[in-house]
């Protein structure tokens, strides 16, 4: 059995004897030049050709966030009350990629005796990866990390599976052989004595490191270190820097370390199977990797006067043997063979006030990636920063931790004089998703079936959005290593009720991550025509500004469940109709039905014409009240559609329903500060949301396209009633007009209520909240948050 990429390997490694016809065991077996010795095989394999074009390339992205955890902390030494919390967050993440050139051989003589035995007399391979890795190591924000309180030791490590990458199938599936790439992270923490360590700044470091141009031979594995350079049997060393933007805040006792690392391995995996009743009598075959980890380590230390910091980074590789024992006598093993590591420059060194003693020039240090967002003045203490706050980077709000745990991260101890925390407080998961508006019925804006079976009962974990669906490669052969598509979306009804008869609309249902925060619901890959996805695009609790973003945002759950802090989720949306339903049965209910209304028709009229008339004109394909829920968008017409915040999703309902969105009780109930002004964000963000273009857009488009089939419905029985003619259309457009200005006017009142009503805090931080209140309600020259509580913008037929 000989299999390999590379062009020669047959004539350069097998013995053929020129002429000889006879395939007996002996001819088989003398083809082995060495006869026993394996040396023999390796200086056959140093012979090859590698050449760049029948290589396997590998290219195996790192952009990952690899750690994010959030607390809200006391800043006095007292239990947390409305005065006494503010949000800290540490985040570790890393960018950059790892290419590869992949060259691989494997060559075995064999006798098989069916129902009998299976006898290997000689094997080897080898593996020979070519390329570069190129990282960025990211550590910024504030806490304390000490990853021995995870439940995997000190060092805490999640591998994303094996991927296939090329491999054949031979003869019914006899031998397959398959070549993969797996990556991994890691992090740990420590002082030598406890694994705690203090962090407070940013630190940015980077490592270009080399794969060797070095044949891995098996069963040996590496036997040697490359020698330094770009020749055969070398590898060019690592070229490490440290970023000029690093900083540090002073902090007691900060000492220790913490590093975070990443691994790519690749290899070539070969298997046998032969049918029965003579499957058993094969074992399992060699699997054969080697694998390159980068690392950065970040030594702190605090004098009393200043904070230090020295960076170091490295590679470590090895070769790695699993499932040999059939064809070889050792069955697993691992050997290291590159083992390098460099200090970035010298120690930098940071007064108390985070401003560094002495600029220093660093060798590669203008070729890290750019932090762009990153503010150099002081962080606002007022929220719980975001990934992309603490590194410089927004990127990284769009990701998940790929490490969990929430035993790990604790509060710094500081100066108490701290403000306290606005924008730290998660309503919805403290709370849940507030009372369903009018038109989303009695089954819930879900429908009768979540997404997955409720887990409330069960710890909650985060999942990495890299790893979904990802299958081990020892599975089965390379036809099987594919990703798995996710579940479909839910299809909900959205229900209109009016004059005692309910009429329905299927739309795809955004998954409810607040009941089932594991979903594996892919509502990007299945509905790509609904707008998404639209939240507020700042943390602080005094902006209600909303636009759309290409990913969910992630939520800091403070909330206990199972004796363990949630931690990071994703955030709660729902399926939006910028067009309320509600306001369909509000026309014909409450306008077309008044008795003040000259045009009156009755609820038997409505439901006669209306919603029981399947034929009201020519073409029509259904009742009138059918034909204006479909321009509502459903699973037919999903670009109507968008996802938004669940929260203020249903306060947007209730509201359009002329009812109190802003709940007194509910709002009387919050803790003052954070909570209150939290909940009056959720209730603002319902106009921001409903200004922005797009949205409005789509409002317009559904109200005109409701609008014709009232045209229709008007001419086809004004054609046959002349003395009882109907302007439904006329009425139509008036009557949106007063409605949205009703609506605007009924949130201006609930809003300057929840203001009046407010709780008010004393003592220290009483001036500091007073302006937090101000500013969203008072500022001068139209900057305050109340101003924007309108909805008068224009549309065609509705001026």
């Amino acid at each position: 059995l000989d299999y390999s990429n590379v062009p020669g390997y047959w004539y350069a490694v097998v013995d053929t004897p020129g002429g000889s016809q006879k395939r007996d065991l002996k001819t088989l077996v003398d083809r082995f030049f060495d006869y026993g010795n394996t040396e023999a095989w390796y200086n056959r394999f140093n012979k090859l050709g590698f050449l760049t074009g029948n290589s396997i390339k590998i290219t195996e992205k790192l952009d990952r966030l690899v750690y994010h955890n959030g607390q809200t902390c006391n800043y006095i030494d007292k239990p947390v009350d409305e005065e006494g919390k503010l949000g800290e967050s540490l985040s570790v993440a890393m960018q950059g990629s790892s290419s590869i050139e992949l060259h691989y051989g494997f060559s075995m003589i064999a006798t098989w005796t069916p129902g009998a035995s299976f006898n290997v007399h000689q094997a080897a391979g080898f593996v020979r990866p070519q390329g570069k890795t190129d990282v960025s190591f990211r550590l910024g924000g504030e806490g304390i990390l000490d990853t021995s309180k995870s439940l995997m030791g000190s060092t805490i490590t999640k591998k994303f599976g094996e991927t296939g990458v090329a491999g054949h199938s031979l003869y019914k599936g006899w031998a397959f052989f398959t070549a993969y790439k797996e990556a991994s992270v890691d992090l740990a923490s420590g002082d030598n004595v406890v694994g705690a360590v203090p962090f407070s700044g940013y630190a940015e470091s980077r490592i270009q490191s080399n794969w060797g141009l070095y044949n891995v031979h098996f069963p040996a594995g590496a036997t040697i270190t490359p020698s330094t350079g770009t020749g055969e049997g070398s590898r060019v060393e690592d070229e490490v820097s440290k970023s000029t933007n690093n900083k540090l805040n002073a902090l007691s006792k900060s000492k220790g370390w913490i590093e975070v690392g990443t691994t790519v391995r690749v290899g070539l995996m070969v298997g046998m199977s032969f049918s029965k009743p003579y499957d058993k009598v094969v074992g399992d075959l060699p699997d054969m990797s080697v694998s390159q980890r980068v690392f950065s380590r970040w030594n702190l230390e605090h004098t009393g006067t200043q904070s230090c910091v020295s960076t170091s980074l490295g590679t470590k590789m090895r070769s790695h043997l699993k499932k040999g024992s059939t064809a070889w006598s050792t069955s697993t093993s691992d050997k290291l063979y590159v083992d390098e590591l460099a200090a970035a420059g010298t120690k930098q060194c940071f007064k108390d006030n985070g401003q560094p003693i002495k600029k220093r020039d660093l060798e590669i240090a203008q070729n890290l990636t750019k932090r762009d967002g990153f503010e150099d003045g002081r962080i606002d203490w007022g929220e719980i920063p975001m990934p992309g706050y603490n590194l410089g980077d927004n990127l990284f709000n769009q990701m998940l931790p790929a490490l969990g745990c929430d035993n790990c991260a604790s509060c710094t101890l500081r100066n108490p004089f701290r403000e306290p925390c606005c924008g730290c407080v998660c309503l919805g998961c403290k709370y849940g998703l507030g009372p369903r508006g009018r038109d989303e019925g009695p089954l819930g804006p879900y429908g009768d079936n979540s997404d997955i079976e409720s887990i409330f009962g069960i710890p909650l974990s985060k999942r990495d959005l890299t790893e979904e669906g990802m299958l081990n490669a020892t599975e089965g052969g390379l036809q099987q290593l594919e990703k798995r598509v996710g579940p479909v979306p839910n299809t909900s009804n959205k229900p209109c009720n009016m004059c005692g008869r309910t009429e329905t609309i299927p739309y795809p249902a955004f998954p409810n991550f607040q009941k089932n925060p594991q979903s594996v619901v892919d509502f990007d890959l299945y509905e790509p025509q609904v707008m998404k996805y639209f939240h507020n695009s700042s943390a602080s609790c005094t902006s209600w500004a909303v636009r759309q973003h290409a990913s969910i945002d992630m939520v800091y759950d403070s909330t206990m469940r199972n004796g363990q802090v949630v931690g990071m989720r994703k955030g709660f949306y729902q399926t939006e109709h910028p067009y309320e339903a509600q306001s369909i049965s509000k026309f014909f209910e409450e306008h077309v039905g008044d008795y003040q209304n000259p045009e009156r028709r009755d609820c038997a009229w409505v439901r006669r014409n209306i919603v029981d008339n399947k034929t009201p004109f020519n073409g029509a394909g259904g009742s009138v009240l059918q034909l204006m829920m479909r321009e509502l968008g459903n699973k037919n017409r999903p670009n109507r559609l968008a996802v938004f915040l669940a929260r203020s999703n249903r306060m947007k309902g209730t509201l359009s329903s002329h009812n109190s969105a802003a709940n007194l009780n509910t709002f009387d109930a919050l803790q003052a500060g954070d909570e209150q002004l939290m909940y009056v964000k959720e209730f603002g963000m319902i106009f921001a949301y409903w200004n922005i273009p797009d949205i409005w857009n789509s409002f317009c488009d559904s109200y005109n396209g409701m609008r014709d089939v009232l045209s229709d419905f008007d001419r086809s029985w004004n054609s046959a009633h002349a003395t009882d003619p109907s302007d439904l259309a006329g009425q139509w457009e008036s009557w949106n007009r007063n409605n949205l200005r009703i609506i605007a006017q009924n949130g201006r009142y609930q809003a300057m209520s929840l203001y009046n009503r407010r709780k008010q805090i004393g003592g220290l931080y009483g001036y500091w909240w007073s302006l937090k209140w101000w500013t969203v309600f008072s500022a001068p020259l139209g900057q305050s948050q109340y101003e924007y509580i309108k909805l008068d913008r224009s549309c065609r037929n509705l001026q």
